[in-house]
């Protein structure tokens, strides 16, 4: 079986550069170097990104109104829209395979696209954000993951771990061991 070439990257707030922005645009320029024509779906973008990366500015409803009560909304908004442009993409073939950074997304767009196109995916772990200590994160946001994350681990095709620690909880948290890679 060929590798797929097209590969489109779901991660939200890549032009913030936060740590997990920052490994989804090395991932990005990584395959990219490697033959891969890399799409990149976000909301935001840096003004450096390489040109040979194809960017899709997504623009899902934004709840930052309910200031503090936005984050699980904008999350659901994100997860939706991404899924949306991802099934136009699926349609036309113009996608292989999808790296999801998030949870959420994997569990809602990924094992959709998945099961309606077998479109391929993988999760790449940057922590479990429900076990992080209360207050961390908006209770509400929490509770997002803490419903998405076993779903994700569970149907993702490869589940990419940062390093050993995060590749022993995505298995603890549902990852089938065969379908755990370390790429730190």
């Amino acid at each position: 079986m060929a590798l797929p070439r097209n590969l489109t990257i779901v991660c939200q707030g890549l032009g913030q550069r936060h740590s997990v922005a920052n490994v989804a645009l090395h991932h990005a320029e990584q395959l990219n170097a490697r033959g891969w024509q890399v799409r990149l779906l976000s909301d935001s973008f840096p003004s450096d990104l390489p040109e040979a990366l194809l960017q899709e500015r997504l623009h899902p409803p934004s709840f930052d109104g309910l200031r503090r009560l936005c984050h699980l909304p904008n999350a659901l908004s994100f997860s939706l829209a991404a899924m949306l442009r991802l099934q136009q993409l699926a349609r036309s073939h113009a996608c292989d395979a999808v790296m999801f950074h998030s949870h959420p997304d994997a569990a809602i767009a990924g094992h959709w696209l998945q099961k309606r196109h077998r479109l391929p995916f993988a999760l790449v772990t940057h922590g479990i954000v429900h076990d992080r200590p209360s207050g961390t994160y908006s209770p509400q946001l929490t509770w997002l993951y803490k419903v998405t994350t076993g779903p994700a681990f569970e149907a993702a095709d490869c589940n990419v771990a940062l390093a050993p620690a995060m590749a022993e909880l995505a298995v603890f948290n549902g990852a089938r061991p065969h379908t755990i890679r370390l790429i730190p």
